[in-house]
């Protein structure tokens, strides 16, 4: 199986600022159903940090990184990252996986 074939994972950690929660929950939640139609999806998630509401995790799946490397340039993700950096604070943690076999 080649790079190009192989599935790829992605978390991605945001912290909202004090008092954003809920504008944060809506934009992520407006990118969660928008990602729903993207080609080559086959996980896309957000969960928010039951102790620390500030915190959300984007939990993904693609079936490539050429999958991914789309969905991150859809005009709806440029949209959603520009009004999160009113949003959030700081720098996300992205992480990309692999399958261990």
């Amino acid at each position: 199986m080649s790079q190009a074939d192989t599935p790829v994972a992605v978390t991605a950690m945001l912290t909202a600022r004090p008092g954003s929660e809920a504008r944060a929950a809506q934009l992520i939640a407006g990118i969660v159903a928008a990602t729903q139609r993207h080609a080559g999806m086959l996980r896309y998630e957000a969960q928010q940090q039951l102790d620390a509401p500030r915190n959300f995790t984007f939990i993904e799946q693609w079936t490539s990184r050429e999958a991914l490397d789309a969905h991150l340039a859809t005009p709806e993700l440029l949209a959603f990252r520009e009004a999160a950096a009113e949003v959030f604070e700081g720098p996300s943690d992205v992480r990309l996986w692999r399958l261990v076999k």
